[in-house]
C-alpha cells in the first residue's frame, strides 16, 4: 500500500509540472501572439501621442496625449503633463516664440460652449492650462479645425490638440 502511495505522489508532481510548463510556455504564448495579430489586423483607430514640434529643432513627443470628453472642452491633461511643464518652461525662457494651438472638433459633437466651435473652446482650455503657469496671453494664438472622423476610444476624442511653436527672433533676421 505504500508503494501505490509514493507512485500517485510522482504521477501527481509530474502532472503539476507538466501543467505549469503549458501554461507558462504553451498557452501564454499562444495568447500573446493571438492578441498580437488582433491588434495590427483590427480597424480600429491609432492614438498618436502628442507631437510639439518647434523651430530650430524644439521637439517634444509624449507618451500619451490631451484627451476630451465628447461634446466637451474639459481637457484630460494627465497623460502628458510633464510635456506640457517642459514646454511653459521653455517659452518662460524663450519670450520671443509663439504658440500657436488648434483645436480640433468632429460636426456630429455639440457644443454647450459660448464659443463659435467646439475646437476653439478645447484651444482654450489648452491655453487656460499654460495660463496658470504664468506665461502671458500675448504670445498664443487659437485655431479650430473640423476633422471628418475624431480618434474616438468609448466617450474620449483623442488627438484633439496640436501645438506649434514658432521663434519670432528667426524670422525677423535678416
Amino acid at each position: 500500500m505504500y508503494r501505490t502511495r509514493v507512485l500517485w505522489w510522482i504521477l501527481l508532481i509530474f502532472w503539476m509540472s507538466g501543467s505549469l510548463y503549458w501554461h507558462v510556455f504553451k498557452i501564454e504564448h499562444f495568447y500573446f501572439n493571438a492578441e498580437a495579430q488582433q491588434t495590427s489586423t483590427d480597424s480600429t483607430p491609432v492614438y498618436n501621442n502628442l507631437s510639439i514640434n518647434g523651430e530650430n529643432g524644439f521637439k517634444l513627443v509624449s507618451r500619451g496625449e490631451i484627451s476630451f470628453a465628447k461634446s466637451d472642452d474639459s481637457a484630460n491633461f494627465a497623460p502628458v503633463v510633464k510635456e506640457l511643464d517642459s514646454l511653459a518652461i521653455y517659452l518662460a525662457v524663450n519670450p520671443s516664440s509663439l504658440v500657436t494651438i488648434t483645436g480640433s472638433f468632429h460636426p456630429d459633437e455639440i457644443n454647450p460652449t459660448l464659443f463659435r466651435n467646439l475646437g476653439l473652446a478645447r484651444a482654450v482650455s489648452v491655453r487656460r492650462f499654460f495660463l496658470r503657469r504664468r506665461l502671458p496671453d500675448s504670445i498664443f494664438t487659437l485655431r479650430s479645425r473640423l476633422i471628418p472622423e475624431p480618434a474616438n476610444k468609448l466617450d474620449s476624442i483623442h488627438g484633439g490638440i496640436e501645438i506649434q511653436v514658432a521663434d519670432t527672433t528667426s524670422s525677423n533676421t535678416p
